[in-house]
């Protein structure tokens, strides 16, 4: 007699015992591009932004009736109290919430601004140890044990291996030749794995390579390179730029947020202001904290960020940590700088992820000038040095 599962298309899958790993050489493929529906069904989250709307509308029909008791006058306006305030107060966090709704509600098109290749067609292996995943602009190899983050929505897998989120991977599941087992192992290494504390960098970044290379051997006549990157070696780079522009935003946010606090205070009264007050108490512990352990250690020139090592030949540029593996193609980079000292890389026009190599990471003088030379071949010319 046959198997009643196998004659029945709508039998559920049977259980994956996510504790259980592959067999020895069990290799899981992967073939797919990704669409712009695969992009906003991983990343539109229906519980959230339901709660989202609900805020929203609230905030707003507040913000109405404070406009409508403005117009019409009477009773309303005295049971408000001043309705200027109130307005403004109103007013605030319902622009912040629709501004949350927007970016979730477009967070696939905010997404490929930031990774234009994402829908690019790519195929790669899955096993035990980690996963390759392979694109026209190159290839990564991410082992299991710096996984950090997994979700599975809808028909869509999301996996990120570093605290930015640069690695992140939206990954539909058709194109897992075994989706089941696919999300077993994800799910199972990104529940073993510790997250990294808050600071000013991944401890893990500052490791030395430990694993096998796994994205091929340094071809003839490429140029290795080997280093620790510093704070002082961001000065002068867009790198820095990106950080002060993220503090002095968080600090504007936090200016606002105070003033906004004095204004409850000053109409409403004491009572009314220690509601405001409490939550924002927490937050300016919260900002200190972040400010402590990622933005005032960054002051210190000397402070290590990450060991970078890799290698620069005729195809791309090749990357190698305890974090990710990958061999990028020189046609991914859109713009370089050169000065004496150091030399950044832009991966993609608009994009904010960048690549900075110091002249102390080559072994020597002759080295440092052919990666100029190989720089100003594939990217572009150099560009006069950014001023101060």
């Amino acid at each position: 007699m046959s198997d009643p599962s196998a004659e029945n298309p709508y039998q559920p899958p049977p259980d994956v015992d996510e504790t259980a790993p592959l067999e020895a050489g069990t290799v899981i493929e992967y073939d797919a591009a990704a669409t712009k529906d695969d992009l906003r069904r991983a990343l539109r989250s229906g519980p959230a932004m339901v709660w989202d709307v609900i805020l929203l509308v609230t905030l707003g029909l507040g913000v109405t009736a404070v406009v409508l008791s403005q117009m019409i006058g009477g009773g309303w306006r005295a049971g408000w109290g001043n309705s200027t305030f109130t307005f403004l107060i109103l007013l605030i966090p319902t622009l912040l919430a629709g501004f949350g709704l927007y970016r979730k509600w477009f967070a696939a098109e905010i997404y490929l601004k930031h990774y234009p290749r994402a829908l690019q067609r790519r195929t790669g292996q899955l096993t035990e140890e980690g996963f390759l995943l392979c694109s026209e602009e190159g290839k990564a190899w991410w082992p299991h044990t710096s996984l950090l983050r997994f979700k599975q929505h809808r028909d869509q897998l999301t996996i990120c291996y570093d605290l930015r989120g640069a690695s992140q991977q939206i990954l539909p599941e058709r194109g897992f030749s075994d989706p089941l087992a696919a999300a077993a192992i994800f799910s199972r290494h990104a529940q073993r794995n510790p997250y990294p504390p808050l600071g000013v960098f991944d401890h893990r970044a500052l490791q030395p390579l430990s694993v096998p290379i796994r994205v091929g051997p340094m071809p003839e006549g490429a140029i290795r390179f080997s280093g620790t990157l510093q704070s002082g070696d961001l000065v002068d780079t867009p790198l820095l730029s990106l950080q002060l522009h993220s503090l002095l935003k968080s600090l504007g946010i936090l200016v606002v947020l105070h003033f906004a606090a004095l204004a409850v205070y000053h109409v409403y009264g004491r009572s009314y202001a220690v509601l405001a007050i409490l939550p924002l108490a927490l937050l300016d512990v919260w900002f200190a904290l972040v400010f402590y352990r990622t933005w005032r250690p960054r002051s210190v020139a000397q402070q290590p960020l990450m060991l970078i090592s890799g290698w620069l030949d005729e195809d791309g540029l090749t990357l190698l940590n305890d974090i990710e593996q990958s061999v990028t193609r020189w046609t991914q980079f859109s713009e370089c700088e050169i000065s004496d000292s150091k030399v950044w890389l832009r991966f993609d026009s608009g994009s904010d992820l960048l690549l900075l190599l110091h002249r102390r990471f080559f072994d020597s003088d002759a080295d440092w000038q052919a990666t100029q030379q190989l720089l100003q071949t594939h990217v572009g010319p150099a560009r006069p040095p950014t001023t101060p």
